[in-house]
């Protein structure tokens, strides 16, 4: 099962509204979509659940516990200031990992979305003084590189409003 964790900060639906489409254009069936708000919460037209916790890696693990995310299930960690295009490699690479072969699929050195197994997340170092960035790679070099999906080009506009995206990867 695919387990999409959006990261709000602030007034980023578009980005969501945006995914909930695309997951039904490339029919998606087997995901649950949790937005973590950090106190920010808008209406959907779609369900989704909602935790609000303000550290990254705690809203991850809490999510894992709380949800029963399951070992062999994906995690997309997914900030809802980017909004992934229609023709996106990254979901496509996500539906087409339907026998479960990549363990990681991401971009090098970019974690503003990344999809990783579960089990992995559990490996993130917990020590803040660490750039949660670095964490993130580092718990990927513990992947096969056989098993790791690196993509050069995510389709996704990263932007600070919706009326001002700008295409990044």
């Amino acid at each position: 099962m695919l387990f999409f964790i959006i990261f709000v900060s602030s007034n980023y639906k578009y980005g969501i509204f945006k995914l909930k489409r695309l997951l039904d254009y490339y029919q998606f069936t087997d995901y649950k979509i949790i937005i973590n708000s950090n106190n920010y919460h808008f209406d959907l037209d779609f369900e989704a659940s909602w935790i609000n916790i303000h550290d990254e890696l705690k809203a991850l693990l809490f999510a894992i516990d709380y949800f029963n995310i399951q070992d062999d299930d994906f995690i997309i960690k997914f900030n809802a200031n980017c909004s992934l295009k229609s023709h996106s490699p990254f979901l496509r690479a996500l539906r087409d990992n339907d026998d479960n072969y990549y363990e990681v699929i991401s971009k090098y050195f970019f974690t503003d979305i990344i999809g990783i197994r579960c089990f992995y997340v559990k490996f993130i170092e917990k020590n803040n003084d660490i750039h949660i960035d670095l964490r993130w790679e580092k718990v990927k070099s513990l992947i096969s590189d056989k098993k790791q999906l690196y993509l050069e080009y995510l389709g996704i506009d990263i932007s600070q409003t919706r009326s001002n995206p700008y295409t990044i990867y």
